[in-house]
């Protein structure tokens, strides 16, 4: 009698991962129930597979990633001429300010009853002539001075215009421009000081 009451509990057919099935809601005899992640399962099943991949990259993602850099790439490459030319020109504004200090201190240090300056030997006009003279001379690169601006080392132009507004003072408007192959109204830079220079 029990071993009839115990095949009738069978349902026959066979599962398809070839497990007990059982024919109401208890497990049974037979089979072990084990619990698998809060899920109830018999023993002879296998768990249910979790449906997860390992996360990755698709192939549009990979080509929009690498379009957004070439383009980041390309934007940042264009700045840079732009960058490099600011720095030339502030590097050549630091140096034509520094020969204008060194010309205007020149001018100054030119000794009383000399008209001529005692380091770049720039002409001035004679203590109380009501005249103006013009001088134009170069920087080299290495800071010495020439007379023309045929070589390459030649970096700055130097215009000298001198008057005497009286027989007590010159002065002197000082032009510093570059490249001096220029004039100064198409030049790419132009520094100019006027000082006054005591000469009794």
């Amino acid at each position: 009698m029990n071993d009839s009451l115990r095949r009738s509990s069978l349902d026959p057919r066979p599962s398809i991962d070839g497990t007990c099935r059982p024919t109401s809601g208890a497990t049974p005899p037979g089979c072990l129930t084990v619990v698998f992640r809060g899920s109830s399962q018999s023993l002879g099943s296998r768990p249910s597979t979790l449906n997860s991949r390992c996360s990755a990259f698709s192939l549009v993602e990979v080509v929009i990633a690498i379009g957004v850099a070439a383009f980041c790439l390309v934007a940042m490459l264009g700045l840079f001429p732009t960058g490099l030319k600011s720095v030339k020109n502030t590097l050549d504004q630091t140096a034509a300010a520094g020969y204008l200090d060194a010309v205007a201190l020149d001018l100054r240090n030119t000794q009383l009853g000399s008209n001529v300056s005692p380091l770049y030997a720039i002409n001035l006009p004679a203590p109380g002539a009501v005249s103006t003279n013009g001088t134009k001379f170069y920087f080299n690169e290495d800071g010495t001075t020439s007379s023309t601006s045929a070589s390459l080392a030649t970096r700055y132009a130097v215009q000298l215009t001198c008057s005497n507004p009286s027989s007590l003072v010159t002065v002197a408007q000082i032009q510093i421009y570059w490249p001096p192959t220029a004039t100064i109204t198409n030049a790419l830079g132009v520094l100019e000081s006027v000082i006054t220079i005591n000469r009794q």
